[in-house]
């Protein structure tokens, strides 16, 4: 593979991640395809960090709710069958690191 190729994309990323942008924000600035982008993203992480590339599996237990009661203030992240709520700074911070993490694994 074409290091020079690899180190401008692991700039490029870098950039993109310092920038307080979305992805697709970033790569709009700098006319790039977001596809390339995580193209690259998934190839670099791979060299990396090769024990990446083996899947993980974890077991998940449904957790049926019934009506909570969530005040007005809290703020609740929905996505298929999950769900977060969050009332206070420390919950909003751990739901970042969270979101954070799930997002670079997809």
């Amino acid at each position: 593979m074409d290091n020079e190729k690899m180190n401008l994309w692991r700039q490029r990323i870098a950039k993109c991640q310092k920038s307080n942008l979305t992805v697709t924000e970033w790569c709009a600035q700098h006319q790039l395809s977001k596809g390339t982008y995580y193209y690259w993203y998934k190839k670099i992480v791979q060299q990396d960090d090769p024990e990446n590339n083996i899947p993980v599996f974890a077991d998940v237990t449904p957790v049926l709710i019934k009506e909570a009661s969530v005040s007005s203030t809290d703020l609740t992240i929905s996505w298929n069958q999950l769900q977060i709520n969050i009332s206070n700074t420390k919950e909003a911070e751990l739901a970042a690191v969270f979101i954070s993490k799930l997002r670079s694994l997809c």
